[in-house]
C-alpha cells in the first residue's frame, strides 16, 4: 500500500502569527547555552539556598514557581544570560546524583568500606583495586577516584533531607 504523504511527518513551520509555536520560539530565542563554570554553579546553589528559605520547595523539589523564580534571579545576576527552567531542572538533577555519590562513599555505615577521606585535600584514599570495583558498581561514585566534591557546603544546605541514599532510595 502506497503512502500518499509526500514526505515523512514534519513540524509545521509558524502557522501564524498568533500561533502556541511562534511565541515559544520567540521566548526561547534570547535563552542562553547553559556553560557551568565554577561562578555559574556556586551562584546557581545559592539562588536555590535563597529559594529554600523563601518557601519555594514544599516537597523536597523546587516548585514551578520557585523555579520560575530561580530562572528570573539566575538571568538577573549573570547580566541577562538567560537559562530557561529545563536547563536549570538539569543542572539541578546532575548536582543532586554527585552530592548522592558523595555522601555515599562518606558514609561508611551504609555499606561502603574500604576508603579512607584525607580532611586536608577533600579527597577519598582507597587501593586502586577497590577503585577498578567501584567504577563496575557505581560510576557516579568512581568519579571522586581524581576529584573533589565542588561547592560542599552550599550542596550540603541544598540537598540535605532532598537526596535519598542507600536504605531510602
Amino acid at each position: 500500500m502506497d503512502s500518499t504523504r509526500p514526505s515523512p511527518r514534519t513540524v509545521a513551520k509558524n502557522k501564524g502569527v498568533g500561533s502556541a509555536r511562534a511565541n515559544v520560539l520567540a521566548d526561547n530565542q534570547n535563552v542562553h547555552k547553559a556553560v557551568w563554570a565554577y561562578e555559574s554553579t556556586q551562584l546557581f546553589l545559592q539562588l536555590i539556598a535563597d529559594e529554600i528559605v523563601e518557601g519555594n520547595r514544599p516537597f523536597m523539589v523546587l516548585s514551578s514557581a520557585g523555579y520560575k523564580s530561580l530562572a528570573k534571579k539566575f538571568e538577573k545576576k549573570k547580566a541577562g544570560k538567560k537559562h530557561d527552567v529545563k536547563q536549570l531542572k538539569n543542572k539541578y538533577a546532575c548536582l543532586k546524583r554527585e552530592w548522592t555519590a558523595w555522601i555515599k562513599l562518606m558514609d561508611r555505615t551504609k555499606g561502603i568500606t574500604g576508603i579512607g577521606f584525607d580532611a586536608e585535600t577533600s579527597m577519598f584514599q582507597a587501593s586502586d583495586e577497590w577503585w577498578d570495583r567501584m567504577e563496575l558498581i557505581n560510576k557516579s561514585c568512581a568519579k571522586f577516584r581524581t576529584k573533589t566534591l565542588k561547592h560542599r557546603e552550599l550542596m550540603e544546605i541544598v540537598f540535605t533531607g532532598a537526596a535519598a541514599t542507600a536504605r531510602h532510595h
